[in-house]
């Protein structure tokens, strides 16, 4: 039995934005409680955490890894800290299986001078307006 949880799709509008493929944006079990116990991302939180995804109020490349993941920063906080949340894009399924959009975590950006640093690299791809 598979631990994957399917989240949702990005809408068009987030399609448009990051030029990608439309497919699952899908996480693990383990990776919802890691983001439950390990960061305090609230049940309530992670049930709308498609919306969270879908609405967001930045949305960055990844320093690490810019060519194939994203950041998403919501327009939710924690603790007055914007949560982020890490998404490789078109990470390979299975053999057999279908790439999808994989949310690797959720958490509460305790640093968030580090967004004015990834701003100013030219990491930003999209603002809210």
């Amino acid at each position: 039995m598979s631990d994957h949880v399917v989240i949702g799709r990005f809408t068009p509008q987030m399609l448009a934005i990051l030029g990608c493929n439309d497919r699952e944006l899908v996480t693990s079990v383990s990776h919802l409680e890691k983001m439950m116990f390990d960061h305090a991302i609230s049940a309530a939180r992670l049930k709308n955490l498609h919306g969270m995804i879908c609405t967001p109020e930045k949305i960055f490349r990844s320093a690490s890894q810019p060519a194939t993941s994203i950041v998403v920063m919501t327009i939710e906080t924690l603790r007055h800290m914007p949560i982020i949340v890490p998404i490789h894009l078109d990470k390979p399924g299975a053999t057999g299986k279908a790439p999808d959009h994989w949310v690797a975590s959720a958490y509460a950006k305790d640093q968030p001078a580090m967004l004015a640093k990834w701003e100013a690299r030219g990491l930003l791809m999209w603002q809210q307006k």
